[in-house]
């Protein structure tokens, strides 16, 4: 089976299923949590500076605003920046724009150097994981099992990335940002999610 279709299949159960156990191992990154820092780096790496103010390419800030976890934290907000940016047919895009939004402006603040950038991710993540934690009582069981995998998805990024934050700390180890982000997907790359869920009641994932 396809790992990466895990949270549809959650999000797609109707709610007269009342128990949902997911028992699997799922690998870190493929998670939707590796995508947006993919995103992110994309985004940092290509920043211009004009008249000494950071510009984004519309490249990189479209796919950004358009992952479901941004949408999701900032729905209208996201959708109604997404019509202004289409509608003026913009090229690059300025971090003050956002600047009165507490998420979207961490997520559009400049990041020059590894060790700033180490700190720029634990702050998105610490800001999902917020969100992914709200209580919601009219969410249903496979909703709120979502939700609760998501937020493991959350979790183990942001104790890889703190992980290797404190290696690079302890060993006084100074790198190119392309080069940290090579490392990051390579230790990515070797995490696997264990989910156990109660095999002997409810629908089995």
């Amino acid at each position: 089976p396809d790992e990466q279709l895990l949270v549809p299949v959650l999000r797609s159960i109707p709610e007269s299923i009342q128990h949902i156990n997911v028992t699997m191992g799922y690998p870190l990154s493929a998670t939707p949590v590796a995508s947006l820092v993919e995103q992110l780096l994309s985004l940092q790496r290509n920043v211009r500076y004009r008249d000494g103010q950071p510009m984004y390419y519309f490249r990189d800030v479209l796919p950004l605003l358009n992952h479901p976890y941004v949408m999701a934290a900032r729905q209208e907000r996201v959708a109604a920046w997404l019509r202004q940016i289409t509608a003026e047919n913009r090229i690059y895009i300025r971090p003050e724009e956002v600047a009165d939004d507490d998420f979207l402006s961490v997520l559009f603040t400049p990041v020059q150097d590894t060790a700033a950038f180490s700190d720029y991710l634990i702050r998105i993540l610490e800001t999902l994981n917020r969100h992914l934690r709200r209580d919601d009582e009219e969410e249903d069981e496979a909703a709120q099992t979502a939700r609760d995998v998501e937020q493991e998805f959350v979790f183990h990024y942001f104790a890889t990335v703190n992980r290797m934050k404190e290696v690079m700390r302890e060993a006084h180890v100074e790198m190119r940002l392309d080069t940290y982000f090579r490392l990051l997907k390579k230790m990515v790359e070797l995490v696997t999610i264990p989910f156990e869920g109660e095999p002997l009641s409810g629908l089995q994932v």
